[in-house]
C-alpha cells in the first residue's frame, strides 16, 4: 500500500517535499530547497536617444586605425603567431609556443629604418592613455600585458597574471595599467611597444574581438541605466553590455549590491574589471543582468557607443605632391614594362598594374632598377612610397623579409640604405629619403641621381618565392601660391553630419594653430555653399614713369573655382611664405577628434 504523508509549500522561495513509501520516509536532512529564477525588467536604455561617445582611444586618435580587427594592418607584426589570421572582425590564432604574443604596437628596430605604424614613430603617452580593455576568447591558461620604453627589449614592464583567469567563453578585460599588479616596471612616460601575452597549452585556440587603449572616460560621457520588477530583491545584480539578443557575455559595466526592486545608476566610471563607455568598442548594445551569476533579464532597446569620426588628409599627403616619374613622362604604376629598367637575380612580369618578381631558391639579392629617364632632382623629390606583398609565410626569424633602397649616378650605385623590415600582407611603405639611415654613400640631397634601385626582399628561404609591387611613387611636398585644395577622407559609420574646423600650424603638435574655416560635413562631404574665390591684387598708383604702361592682372592667379565634396579650397594669398601642417577637429556631437596632416604644405609667392 502506498501512502503520501505530506506535500508542503513554503513561501515562493523554497519547496519542501516529504514522501513516505510503504511506511518508510526520506531523511529530513536531505530535503531539497529550489530557488526560483530571478527576474528583472531593464527599462533604460529603451533605444531612444541612448547614445554615449567612445572616448579617446590611442589607436583611433593617434594611429587613425582602431584595433577592431577588421583588417590585417591592425596587428602589424604577427610574430609569435605564425598562423595568426584576421578575418570577419576577429584575430584568431593557435598557441604554438608558450607564451604567444599579440603585438598591438611594435616598438621598432635599433639597426633598421622604422617605417609605418610602429611605436618609435607613434609612442604612447602613458600618463594619458592608461586603460587597456580587450574582448578575448581563451579557454585556458593565463594572460599578461607587457610593454617597452625603447627600440629594444629593455627597459620593459609586465603585469602579473590578469584576474580572473581565462575560461571557455568570451570575456572582456578592463585593466588600469597604472595600478594593476606588476611583475616589473611601471606604466609611465613614453611607451613604444605593447603586447598581450597568452600563456596556454600548445594548440589552444584564441580569438580577440577588439582592443582599446584609452584615456579616462570624460565625466559627462554617461548613460542612465534603470530597472524595475527585480524579484527576489536583496541580491547582487551584475549589469553587462551585450551586442546581440542571446546570452549575456559582454563587458561588465556595474555591480549593484543588495539590489532593490527598482532603481538606477549612471554608467560612466571605470574600475578594474568594470568598463566605462570609453572602454567599450563602438557599436549598439543591449543591457542585460545576471543575479547571483544567472541570467535575469535584458533591455528591450539598445544603447549606442558612438564611433569617433576619423579624418585622413589626402592633400597635403604622402603622395599628393608632384611625382617624379609622372613628370618624367611614365609613372611607376606598373602598367607597362617600361616602368622597370631591369631586374637582376629574378624573373619578372608586369600585368594589370602589378609587378611580379619570382626569385629562385639559389638567389637572394634580387634587384629592381626603376626607370629613370632624367636625373632625379633630390631637392624636389624625396618621399618614396610603394606597396609590397610576398607569397611566403611571415617569420620573425630573418628569412629575408627585409628591403633596402639604393641610388647613384652614371650607372653606378653609390649609396645603400639600412634595412627596411617587411611585414605580412599588402603593406604601404613610405620613406623620407632625406633622413634615411645609410650603410654607405652620399646622402640623398647631395646630388641629382640617375640610378634608383629597390631590393624589396632578400630571399633566405632556399626556396623559390614571389613578391609583388603594385605602385611606386617618388614625390615631394605639396606646393601652393594663391590657392591650395585641402582634400580629406572621413570615416564615421554612425553619424552623417559632422562639424569640422580647419587650422594651419607651423608644427605638427600642440593644436595651437590658426583657424582657416569651419565646415559642415554630410557623410564626409562639405555642404557649405561653394562660391568662386577672387583675390584683389594690390593697387598700382600711376607715376610719370608708369603713365604709358598698361598692367593686365593674371586672372588665372587671382580667381579660383573652389573644389567640392571632401575638399576645401583655401586662399593662401595673405599667408606668409613658409611650411605649414594642417589639422582638423571633427565633432559629431558625441566625440571630438583632432588630427594633423602627415605631410606639410609649402606656401610660396614667387
Amino acid at each position: 500500500m502506498r501512502t503520501t504523508r505530506t506535500i508542503k509549500v513554503l513561501a515562493l522561495s523554497a519547496v519542501v517535499i516529504s514522501v513516505c513509501w510503504a511506511g518508510s520516509c526520506f531523511d529530513r536532512d536531505k530535503l531539497v530547497l529550489a530557488e526560483p529564477q530571478a527576474t528583472i525588467t531593464i527599462t533604460q536604455p529603451d533605444g531612444v536617444d541612448d547614445v554615449v561617445g567612445e572616448g579617446d582611444d590611442f589607436a583611433t586618435t593617434v594611429l587613425g586605425d582602431p584595433w577592431d580587427m577588421d583588417q590585417p594592418t591592425d596587428v602589424l607584426a604577427l610574430h609569435g603567431l605564425p598562423n595568426g589570421v584576421i578575418n570577419d572582425g576577429l584575430l584568431s590564432y593557435t598557441v604554438q609556443s608558450n607564451p604567444s604574443e599579440v603585438s598591438l604596437l611594435f616598438y621598432g628596430f635599433v639597426d633598421a629604418m622604422n617605417v609605418g605604424k610602429l611605436g618609435s614613430n607613434y609612442p604612447i603617452d602613458a600618463d594619458h592613455y592608461r586603460w587597456l580593455s580587450f574582448r578575448i576568447w581563451q579557454p585556458a591558461g593565463n594572460i599578461q600585458i607587457r610593454w617597452h620604453h625603447a627600440k629594444a627589449f629593455e627597459p620593459w614592464g609586465i603585469t602579473g597574471y590578469l584576474s580572473p583567469s581565462p575560461t571557455d567563453g568570451w570575456y572582456t578585460y578592463v585593466v588600469d595599467l597604472k595600478t594593476v599588479s606588476k611583475g616589473r616596471g611601471s606604466w609611465e612616460g613614453q611607451v613604444l611597444g605593447l603586447y598581450i601575452i597568452s600563456s596556454a597549452p600548445q594548440g589552444t585556440q584564441v580569438k580577440i574581438d577588439w582592443c582599446r587603449l584609452t584615456a579616462d572616460n570624460p565625466f559627462d560621457n554617461s548613460q542612465e541605466i534603470a530597472w524595475s520588477g527585480l524579484s527576489p530583491t536583496g541580491n547582487i545584480v551584475n549589469f553587462y553590455l551585450d551586442a546581440d539578443h542571446t546570452g549575456c557575455d559582454g563587458p561588465l559595466i556595474h555591480t549593484e549590491l543588495n539590489a532593490e526592486g527598482s532603481g538606477s545608476f549612471t554608467w560612466h566610471q571605470s574600475a578594474s574589471g568594470v568598463a566605462a563607455p570609453a572602454n567599450v568598442a563602438p557599436g549598439d548594445y543591449y543591457v542585460c543582468a545576471k543575479v547571483n551569476g544567472s541570467f535575469a533579464g535584458r533591455s528591450s532597446g539598445q544603447l549606442t557607443v558612438n564611433y569617433t569620426p576619423i579624418i585622413h588628409f589626402i592633400q597635403p599627403g604622402i603622395t599628393s605632391g608632384e611625382d617624379y616619374a609622372t613628370t618624367a613622362g611614365n609613372p611607376w604604376d606598373m602598367t607597362d614594362t617600361a616602368d622597370v629598367l631591369d631586374v637582376k637575380n629574378g624573373s619578372y612580369s608586369v600585368n594589370d598594374g602589378t609587378l611580379a618578381v619570382t626569385v629562385p631558391g639559389s638567389a637572394s639579392d634580387v634587384q629592381v632598377y626603376l626607370n629613370v629617364p632624367t636625373a632625379i632632382d633630390s631637392d624636389r623629390y624625396y618621399y618614396l612610397t610603394y606597396r609590397l606583398w610576398f607569397d611566403y609565410d611571415y617569420d620573425w626569424v630573418d628569412v629575408g623579409q627585409v628591403a633596402r633602397v639604393f641610388w647613384g649616378r652614371r650607372s653606378n650605385v653609390e649609396t645603400m640604405s639600412t634595412l627596411i623590415y617587411d611585414f605580412p600582407g599588402w603593406q604601404t611603405y613610405t620613406i623620407d629619403l632625406r633622413s634615411t639611415d645609410l650603410v654607405f654613400g652620399p646622402e640623398w640631397n647631395a646630388a641629382d641621381w640617375t640610378v634608383f634601385r629597390m631590393d624589396p626582399i632578400a630571399n633566405n628561404t632556399g626556396q623559390s618565392v614571389t613578391f609583388y609591387i603594385d605602385d611606386a611613387k617618388l614625390t615631394g611636398d605639396e606646393e601652393a601660391d594663391y590657392f591650395a585644395d585641402i582634400v580629406w577622407q572621413v570615416s564615421d559609420p554612425d553619424t552623417s553630419v559632422t562639424t569640422m574646423r580647419l587650422y594651419y600650424d607651423t608644427s605638427q603638435s600642440g593644436l595651437d594653430g590658426t583657424h582657416i574655416a569651419t565646415l559642415t560635413l554630410t557623410d564626409g562631404q562639405q555642404t557649405n555653399l561653394a562660391m568662386p574665390i577672387a583675390i584683389t591684387p594690390p593697387s598700382l598708383e600711376a607715376t610719370s614713369e608708369l603713365s604709358h604702361t598698361i598692367f593686365i592682372p593674371t586672372v588665372s592667379r587671382n580667381w579660383c573655382e573652389p573644389c567640392t565634396g571632401a575638399c576645401y579650397t583655401w586662399s593662401t594669398y595673405d599667408i606668409p611664405a613658409g611650411t605649414y601642417y594642417l589639422y582638423a577637429c571633427l565633432d559629431d556631437g558625441y566625440n571630438e577628434l583632432c588630427r594633423y596632416s602627415e605631410r606639410p604644405l609649402h606656401v610660396s609667392h614667387p
